[in-house]
């Protein structure tokens, strides 16, 4: 998991070497907060983006997700949500088998996990190894306009 702020993306290029990782930080700069909710290809199926605005939750509505084929981008345009992370491999309570089509896995939430506040141009990174809870209350906005981009693990193996 990588968390930042748009504005000081750069610091993190030694960390995100490949190109796809400017093409996605400069279209969501540049353009993601332009566009209304609905899904957007960037590169076919291998780089798309859904954009939505939503009203957060409590935490004991959520649960935690895990991809396999895809890492995410979570990204704050306006509003604010707190995102929950533990590592995949210590949720042992799955809600369902993992959904292929879907590429995600549901799990029960743990008592416990480090929590990510999300406010305007930060962005977190979650690899398959990163599970995750979005969409949680952040005690602050009622709601949240986010980018949510989905770029396919062979790009960035």
């Amino acid at each position: 998991m990588i968390t930042g702020h748009i504005d000081h993306h750069g610091t993190y290029m030694p960390f995100l070497a490949e190109d796809v990782w400017q093409r996605v930080l400069q279209w969501l700069k540049e353009e993601g907060s332009t566009k209304a909710d609905g899904e957007y290809e960037l590169d076919e199926r291998n780089v798309y983006v859904v954009i939505s605005t939503i009203e957060t939750r409590p935490r004991t509505e959520g649960s935690f997700e895990a991809h396999r084929d895809y890492l995410d981008i979570h990204y704050c345009f306006s509003g604010g949500e707190r995102i929950e992370w533990v590592p995949v491999q210590t949720l042992t309570k799955p809600q369902a088998e993992f959904n292929e089509k879907k590429d995600v896995q549901k799990f029960d939430a743990p008592d416990e996990a480090t929590s990510i506040l999300m406010t305007p141009g930060t962005f977190t990174v979650l690899l398959p190894e990163d599970a995750h809870m979005p969409k949680l209350q952040d005690d602050v906005n009622p709601a949240i306009k986010k980018a949510v981009v989905k770029i396919h693990m062979n790009l960035v193996k």
